[in-house]
């Protein structure tokens, strides 16, 4: 049984007509609609078409946001102000923001609870804003974006829409 509100698209990318490869491991991607209520559960079920469930997985949706609130630059130095904003109830002292320049490789990061590099804070930030320097000798040129990792893990949950081009500040 089942209860609460019904989303039809709520999940995507998976289902009978995106059947798993025929091997022993596979791996869906599943994308959660935008518009969704935070904090509702969702159960992904492995299964041969309606029968037997060899597997499942639940979990709560949340959401993340981060951006670059401002930024300002000298000859040297490029300071940007890095927000961010996550469900409350999926706060985590472990919550990471890493900057990215257009090679992908990490430039800055830091945990949110206490915007350092060191120790997490015991609880976490649901909202906050850091200062961050990157300084131009040695710095690969492009852009920079910033991304949101919950829980100290690896996977992206937030990324901004926008990023500094590095040609808009004459370096």
């Amino acid at each position: 049984g089942s209860s609460g509100e019904y989303w039809p698209t709520a999940l995507e990318g998976g289902g009978f007509d995106s059947p798993t490869p025929t091997e022993s491991t596979a791996c869906v991607e599943v994308a959660v609609s935008p518009g969704l209520p935070e904090d509702a559960e969702y159960t992904i079920m492995l299964q041969q078409e309606w029968k037997k469930i060899f597997a499942s997985t639940s979990f709560k949706t949340a959401a993340a946001h981060v951006q670059f609130r401002s930024y300002m630059y000298d000859a040297s130095t490029l300071r940007v102000w890095v927000q961010w904003e996550v469900t409350k109830s999926h706060v985590s002292p472990k919550d990471t923001v890493k900057i990215y320049n257009s090679a992908g490789t990490v430039v800055d990061w830091f945990f949110t609870s206490c915007k350092c590099k060191e120790t997490p804070a015991a609880t976490g930030a649901d909202t906050g804003i850091a200062e961050i320097d990157i300084q131009k000798a040695g710095a690969v040129k492009g852009g920079y974006s910033a991304k949101f990792f919950p829980a100290g893990t690896e996977v992206v949950v937030g990324i901004t829409s926008d990023w500094i081009n590095w040609n808009s500040i004459g370096w």
